[in-house]
C-alpha cells in the first residue's frame, strides 16, 4: 500500500513539474503590443484620421494662396436663314459661325480680417488634437491588452491550481479505492472522493473554456483570427510602488483626456476670434488673360478677335447683415465659456479618479501581501493534511474542507495580485506613463 501511494505521489510530482515548465509559444506583453500597433483596427483608423488632419493643415486650405482658373470654349454653329418680305421677295442664306474663347484667371484674397491666420491656427490645432487622439487610442489599446494579458496570466495560474487540486482528488480516489479493497475504508468514502474528483474536473473544463475565450479576446484586439494559439508568461511583475505626490505633479500635463479638453478649448477660442474678423474689410486681387476669336459668315462683322490681360483690386466691407455676424460672435463666446467649464470639470473628474484609483492601488497591494501570508499557511496546512490523510488520522470531509480552503486562498491571492496590477496600469494610464514601446 505504501508503495502504491508513493507511485501516485511521484506521478503527481512529475505532472506538476511539467505544468510549471515554460511553453515554447509564450508571448510577452510587449510582443503583443508590437502586433497591436500594426494591426489593431482602432489604431489604424485613428492613424488615418491623424494623417488626414496633417494633409488638411496647409496654407491653401487656410486661404493664404490664390486661386487660378483656366477655361476654354469652342462653339460652332450653322443655320439656314429664310426671310420673306411684304413685296413678295424672299432671301435665303446659309450662315456659319465659330467662336473660340480662352481665359486664365487669378483671384487672391490678400486680407480677410486676419481670418486666414486664425484658420491656419485652427488647422494646426486640429492636427495636434488628432495626434493626441492617436496617442490616446494607442494608450487605450495598450491598457486593454495589458488587462487582458495579465488576466490570462492569472487564469493560467488558476488552471494550474485546479490541475493541482484535481490531482490531489485523483490521489484521494485512488487511495480510497485501495483502502476499500483492503477493507480499511467504507464505500461512502470512495463515492465521496469520486464526486469531488468529478467536481474538480468540471471546474477544470470551465477554466479551459474561459482561457480559450480570453485568448480569443486578445487575438481580436490584435486583429488576428480568434483561434491563434499562444501562452502568456508565468508571473505578473509589479513595478516600483508609485508615490501619490509625484504622480499628482505630472498627470495634468500628460493625461490624454485633459489634453484633449484643452485642445478643444483652444479651438473654441480660435472660432470666437474668427467671428470678430467679419467686422474688418476684405481686400482681394484679381488678374486674367483672355483670348476671344469669333468668325461669322454673315452679318456686319466677319471677324472679331480680342486678346489681353486685365488686373484689378477689390475692397469690400459688410455694413449690415441683419445682425447675423453679431449673433454668431455671441454664440461663439458662449461656446467658449462652455468649453472652459468642461475643461475645469474634466480636470476635477480626472483628479478624483486618480485619487480613488490610488486608494484602490494601495489597498490592493496591502491585500496582496496579506493573501501571500494566508496562501503560505494554506499550502502548509494542505501538505500536513495530505500526510494525515495517508495515515488515516483525518476523514474525507475534513480533508476536503482543507483542500477547498487552500484553493480559495490560491484564488484570492491571484485576484488580489491582479487587482493590484490593474490599479497600477490605471494609474500609469491616468498620468500618461504607460510603457508603449
Amino acid at each position: 500500500m505504501k508503495f502504491r501511494i508513493s507511485i501516485i505521489l511521484f506521478s503527481f510530482l512529475i505532472f506538476w513539474s511539467k505544468m510549471q515548465a515554460q511553453t515554447s509559444d509564450t508571448a510577452t506583453l510587449q510582443q503583443l503590443v508590437s502586433v497591436a500597433l500594426e494591426k489593431n483596427y482602432g489604431i489604424l483608423i485613428a492613424n488615418n484620421n491623424s494623417e488626414i488632419s496633417k494633409i488638411n493643415n496647409s496654407l491653401g486650405n487656410a486661404g493664404f494662396l490664390p486661386k487660378i482658373d483656366v477655361g476654354i470654349s469652342n462653339l460652332y454653329s450653322q443655320s439656314d436663314n429664310r426671310t420673306d418680305y411684304f413685296d413678295g421677295t424672299t432671301t435665303q442664306s446659309n450662315v456659319n459661325n465659330s467662336l473660340l474663347d480662352a481665359l486664365v484667371q487669378l483671384n487672391w484674397t490678400v486680407f480677410d480680417g486676419t481670418a486666414m491666420f486664425i484658420r491656419k491656427n485652427r488647422l494646426s490645432e486640429f492636427e495636434n488634437q488628432n495626434a493626441v487622439r492617436l496617442e490616446a487610442e494607442i494608450e487605450n489599446v495598450y491598457f486593454d491588452l495589458a488587462i487582458q494579458y495579465f488576466e490570462l496570466v492569472q487564469q493560467q495560474k488558476l488552471m494550474q491550481v485546479l490541475e493541482y487540486t484535481m490531482n490531489i482528488s485523483r490521489f484521494r480516489l485512488n487511495l480510497a479505492e485501495l483502502k476499500f479493497r483492503l477493507g480499511a475504508a467504507s464505500e461512502i468514502d470512495k463515492i465521496q472522493a469520486s464526486l469531488d474528483l468529478n467536481n474538480d474536473s468540471s471546474l477544470l473544463l470551465k477554466q479551459d473554456i474561459l482561457i480559450k475565450n480570453l485568448k480569443a479576446d486578445i487575438n481580436n484586439t490584435l486583429g488576428r483570427v480568434p483561434e491563434f494559439q499562444f501562452s502568456a508568461e508565468k508571473e505578473i511583475t509589479m513595478s516600483e510602488e508609485l508615490n501619490f505626490e509625484q504622480i499628482q505633479q505630472s498627470f495634468s500635463q500628460q493625461n490624454k483626456d485633459i489634453l484633449l479638453s484643452e485642445s478643444n478649448l483652444k479651438l473654441k477660442e480660435l472660432i470666437y476670434r474668427e467671428t470678430k474678423t467679419v467686422f474688418l474689410p476684405e481686400l482681394s486681387l484679381y488678374a486674367d488673360y483672355e483670348y476671344y476669336n469669333s468668325h461669322n459668315s454673315a452679318g456686319s462683322m466677319k471677324l472679331n478677335t480680342v486678346a489681353g490681360p486685365s488686373v484689378g483690386v477689390k475692397l469690400s466691407y459688410t455694413v449690415f447683415d441683419g445682425f447675423n455676424s453679431n449673433r454668431k460672435r455671441q454664440i461663439a463666446k458662449v461656446d467658449l465659456s462652455t468649453a472652459q467649464i468642461e475643461t475645469d470639470e474634466n480636470l476635477n473628474t480626472v483628479r478624483t479618479i486618480l485619487y480613488q484609483t490610488y486608494n484602490n492601488y494601495k489597498g490592493a497591494l496591502t491585500l496582496a501581501d496579506l493573501e501571500t501570508g494566508n496562501l503560505s499557511d494554506a499550502r502548509k496546512n494542505l501538505q500536513l493534511a495530505v500526510e494525515m490523510y495517508k495515515r488515516g488520522t483525518i476523514g474525507e470531509i475534513e480533508f476536503r474542507e482543507i483542500q477547498r480552503k487552500e484553493f480559495e486562498s490560491e484564488s484570492r491571492f491571484l485576484s488580489a495580485q491582479f487587482a493590484a496590477k490593474s490599479a497600477e496600469l490605471q494609474l500609469l494610464k491616468l498620468i500618461g506613463q504607460l510603457n508603449l514601446k
